[in-house]
């Protein structure tokens, strides 16, 4: 694998001085469509599990198809969040798929909704999760639940020895397109992002560390993935994007 080995602090001053970039889409992990899609129980429990609709009782389920490219065989996805318009005009969307059939969505910084052994069901057959927590009490009533798809989060593979891969797709035609990438921010831990590019070139950002929104500049990629670079679990928070052809 060819590698484009870039220094922490010089990443580290480009992140700190880096401006808003014009994109198709700005990736937060915050879109209520694509959580409102995410298995399991719309990320309520901050699993994104490989998915695909069930459209008989009109909600996320289990992609039938439990293997690591269902995502081109199978039409599932695991977070897909609309993004903008291809070149042609057609509607494109972003997509993170793990390599293992699950990935994390958790909600960051946010203590009345992390607090450890809280949880709350609504009942409605998509399982419990996270619940409130306030003045020492947790609320657990099935009318109680949060709105769990209102809430931003960030994305983490499922451990530090697995990874998660982007890419953009035009409307559901399971081709991963060509598309540019300005910025890439790192919630926490550190990770590696790579990317190949339309000539099967692939490079890799090292090192990249939490806190941090790293000027990437990645052109002309088909897909991009992101991984530990030690043994934390690294957690991406945002993305900005441009879909091409």
């Amino acid at each position: 694998m060819k590698k484009l080995l870039l220094g922490f602090v010089c990443l580290a001053s480009v992140a700190a001085s880096a401006p808003m970039a014009q994109a198709d889409c700005t990736v937060t992990f915050a879109d209520y469509n694509a959580l409102n899609q995410v298995h399991v129980g719309w990320a309520r429990a901050t699993f994104a599990a490989w998915s695909q609709w069930d459209s008989a009782r009109n909600q996320p389920m289990l992609c039938r198809n439990l293997s690591e490219n269902a995502w081109q065989t199978s039409g599932c996805w695991s977070y897909r969040q609309r993004c903008g318009l291809m070149q042609n005009g057609q509607v494109a969307y972003f997509n993170a798929w793990p390599n293992v059939n699950e990935m994390h969505l958790p909600i960051p910084n946010n203590p009345v909704l992390n607090h450890i052994g809280c949880f709350c069901d609504p009942r409605d057959g998509m399982g419990g999760g996270t619940g409130y927590y306030s003045g020492g009490h947790c609320f657990t009533g099935s009318t109680e639940c949060p709105e769990w798809r209102n809430y931003q989060r960030v994305l983490t593979p499922h451990d530090a020895t697995t990874n998660f891969m982007m890419f953009v797709e035009q409307g559901s035609d399971s081709v991963q397109h060509v598309f540019d990438m300005d910025q890439f921010e790192v919630f926490s831990g550190i990770g590696i992002l790579c990317y190949t590019d339309i000539n099967n070139a692939t490079r890799c950002f090292n090192g990249l560390a939490g806190y941090n929104n790293y000027q990437v500049n990645i052109r002309d990629a088909r897909k991009a993935w992101f991984y530990s670079y030690d043994s934390s679990v690294p957690a991406m928070s945002r993305a900005t994007i441009r879909t091409k052809y």
